[in-house]
């Protein structure tokens, strides 16, 4: 018979899972032996933060509101006075302080997306200042509105004394032609005449029609700045956010206790743990 061979499978020792047990096991006996500090630690500094966050900090609070810039309307179309995005940056550069202290109000206008409207974020230390600032802002369009519609209004007016000058002038020259006309007799002549009698009288006609369109337009096509909506105001501050401060502070205090005191237990003490 042959002789069985066999072969001797030695257990695989997992040193690393071993390692990780006393690293846990020597982890949670420093926790326990040090678990005053490490509370005290972690409450003195929430307590803090806290004190800090809820008597310290202001609250900041926020307005939401969106608005339409003037313009003109055109055969059904908008001409702004103003592009939109020049008057969102105007916005900004004039009311945004938070380069500056005390950093208030912060105001960011944008443009929103796929329109001409200008969307705008105001925040400050309460509702009352930030509504304040949205009067501002308003009162600041507003301002250069009417610049701009005086300056219009100023083209439209001059536009129509050069008209009425024209159609006098037209009218004194079909007086001329008309004297000619009683005294001529060559009916060539008097032909001629009398086809520039009607021209200037149809360019007459023509320019009393612009003057009647230029007037209308300055009393139905011009469309000041509008606040599309409702201001939106949010009663509670959106910062800071406590809660969240706070519970951050606790976990953070937690951790550093625990990491200091590992630090201090390894390199520092002078007699070791024994495990």
């Amino acid at each position: 018979m042959e002789d069985k061979k066999y072969i001797i499978v030695e257990p695989i020792v997992n040193n690393n899972l071993d390692e990780d047990r006393i690293d846990l096991v020597i982890l949670l006996k420093i926790i326990k032996d040090y678990k005053k500090f490490i509370i005290s630690f972690t409450l003195f500094f929430t307590i803090l933060i806290s004190i800090y966050v809820y008597y310290f900090i202001k609250p900041i609070y926020e307005i939401r509101f969106l608005i339409n810039p003037p313009y003109i309307l055109q055969n059904n179309k908008k001409n702004y006075f103003i592009k939109s995005t020049e008057l969102a940056a105007s916005i900004k550069y004039k009311f945004n302080k938070s380069d500056t202290p005390p950093y208030y109000p912060k105001v960011n206008s944008k443009i929103k997306q796929g329109t001409d409207l200008i969307n705008i974020i105001i925040e400050d230390y309460s509702n009352t200042k930030a509504l304040n600032t949205q009067q501002n802002i308003m009162k600041f369009i507003k301002k250069r509105e009417n610049f701009f519609i005086e300056k219009y209004k100023l083209t439209i007016k001059e536009n129509i004394n050069l008209l009425e000058k024209s159609i006098k002038l037209y009218k004194n020259e079909i007086v001329k032609l008309e004297k000619q006309t009683q005294i001529t007799n060559d009916a060539n002549i008097l032909n001629i005449l009398l086809t520039n009698i009607a021209s200037y009288k149809s360019i007459i006609m023509g320019n009393k029609t612009k003057i009647l369109n230029y007037k209308m337009k300055l009393k139905n096509n011009l469309i000041g700045v509008q606040l599309i909506g409702n201001i939106k105001i949010k009663d509670k501050p959106i910062k800071p956010k406590k809660k969240f401060i706070i519970a951050t502070t606790f976990i953070l205090s937690l951790i550093f206790a625990i990491f200091f005191v590992s630090i201090y237990n390894r390199f520092f003490k002078s007699s070791k743990l024994k495990y």
